[in-house]
């Protein structure tokens, strides 16, 4: 430890706190490669009398989860760190290295707009890369479907995205994929989390500058290819391919990683009259202009209401940083906004998560009866937290339906069973109330930038025939 550690050390020792807690900070400091910016927090709390932001700090490790590590970024055992993100890279290096043979062993890694993501993101891959596990990393921001795709177009054995998704500013975290690109469920979450645990000391943990890993070709960047094959599989979900579109479209990817995606992806899908609001267009970790970048919260939407209603938007969608999650607004009549006027702001009804859902289903199943792309044993997936509306519109289109535990990482795995099963059940979509939508299986989580394009045709679909998404809603309501 340097001498202003130890200094820290002696301040410390005369603190009110408790003595196993003290003993924790100190072997912390001593005992892992700490920055010298963490130790001058941790000095700064302790010269202003801040017990219990250290107590906070410390008095639990930050628990690397089922399905990744989630926390507030700073000094500490129980924070999101540099120190933490090394330690874990390891046991991710020594599990892929104990469980994949040589020739399978590659990951890839994408990163979110938070302030830390990216830096967590290459402290990851030089870990990986002194292990030799080649390593594929996004060289700008993605979205967590891209990463999911990624996994398994490039072919590799674990996908990583450092996101905390639509939490706060100061949180970070981390999401692992399996092979199919699926979060990671039993067995595989235990045995990735038993060879974190036993990473024990810093000495364990050995990385590889960038620069040196890059030009041994140990860290190389995601191919444009991939996500070039992304957007075809997202184009195939078109339905009226092709056809003239009336519909004006609001966005907002609240600071996050869904503007480039989201505007490619609706310049392809033939709509010309989107807009994105300026404000909240570019990547920036701080959400400047939220307290939250959640966009299941109308306070989040405050811009795009207006935003919307600047423009005489007919629609306006809101994802949230990583482009998982997706948000409807609809323009609507005052007798409409009466009868939804808890979810009312201005002229613009914004839907929860299970209508947004039961309307996609509404218009998606009797189209693909149409067009011949459902079987007698196509499926849909929801969690059970997720509204029953669903099940009776999949039995009124002869769709089967399935319930599983809350998580889409449960909606991907009753995907993958049924794939290595031979079972002839075919997903055709993934549904859950918080906001989340898989309308394909060319990947294995919620879809927020494909879901903004199927959810715009079906809105211009309803424009067509003079209704809105909330008067599609009446009427299925009152059918069932």
């Amino acid at each position: 430890m340097n001498t202003k550690a130890t200094n820290l050390g002696d301040v410390l020792a005369s603190s009110p706190l408790e003595s196993g807690l003290l003993k924790k900070i100190q072997s912390w400091m001593a005992d892992w490669d700490v920055p010298a910016e963490a130790i001058q927090e941790i000095e700064t709390h302790a010269k202003n009398g801040a017990w219990s932001n250290l107590t906070d700090a410390f008095f639990q490790d930050l628990s690397f989860g089922t399905g990744g590590l989630r926390g507030i970024v700073g000094s500490g055992t129980n924070r999101m760190n540099t120190t933490l993100v090394k330690r874990v890279a390891q046991g991710l290096a020594n599990f892929v290295s104990a469980e994949f043979p040589k020739d399978k062993r590659k990951v890839v890694i994408a990163y979110d707009s938070r302030l830390y993501s990216k830096a967590f993101a290459e402290s990851c891959a030089e870990v990986l890369a002194a292990a030799e596990v080649p390593t594929f990393l996004f060289n700008q921001v993605e979205t967590t479907p891209g990463l999911s795709f990624a996994v398994r177009e490039i072919g590799c054995c674990i996908g990583l995205c450092f996101t905390a998704s639509h939490n706060p500013p100061e949180y970070a975290g981390l999401k692992v994929y399996a092979p199919d690109g699926a979060q990671v469920v039993p067995p595989l979450d235990a045995k990735i989390l038993s060879a974190v645990n036993a990473v024990s000391k810093q000495s364990e943990v050995k990385s590889v500058p960038l620069a040196q890993a890059k030009a041994s070709g140990m860290i190389r960047n995601v191919p444009d290819a991939v996500q070039d094959s992304y957007y075809n599989a997202v184009s195939k979900l078109q339905i009226f391919k092709g056809q003239q579109r009336t519909l004006k479209v609001a966005y907002t990817p609240l600071h996050g990683t869904g503007a480039a995606p989201a505007m490619r992806v609706m310049k392809e899908w033939g709509f010309k009259d989107f807009s994105i609001v300026p404000e909240q267009e570019l990547p920036d970790g701080h959400f400047p202009t939220v307290k939250k970048p959640n966009p299941e919260e109308p306070a989040a939407l405050k811009m795009l209401f207006e935003f919307a209603g600047s423009q005489g938007a007919d629609v306006g969608f809101a994802s949230d940083p990583d482009s998982d999650r997706l948000a409807l607004i609809s323009h609507e009549s005052p007798e409409i906004l009466e009868i939804f006027k808890d979810q009312s702001t201005k002229d613009y009804v914004l839907l929860n998560g299970n209508q947004t859902g039961a309307l996609l289903l509404s218009f998606l199943l009797p189209e693909w009866r149409k067009c011949q792309r459902l079987t007698k044993h196509s499926s849909v997936i929801k969690t059970i937290v997720t509204s029953e509306l669903h099940t009776l519109i999949c039995k009124e289109n002869d769709v089967l339906i399935w319930n599983t535990l809350t998580g889409f990482k449960w909606i991907a795995a009753k995907v993958r069973e049924w794939e290595t099963t031979g079972s002839p059940n075919k997903f055709v979509f993934g549904t859950e109330e918080s906001f989340g939508y898989m309308p394909g299986d060319y990947v294995r989580d919620k879809d927020g930038i494909a879901a903004l394009a199927m959810a715009a045709e079906m809105a211009d679909s309803f424009k067509k025939g003079h209704m809105t998404p909330c008067q599609v809603l009446l009427k299925l309501f009152e059918r069932h």
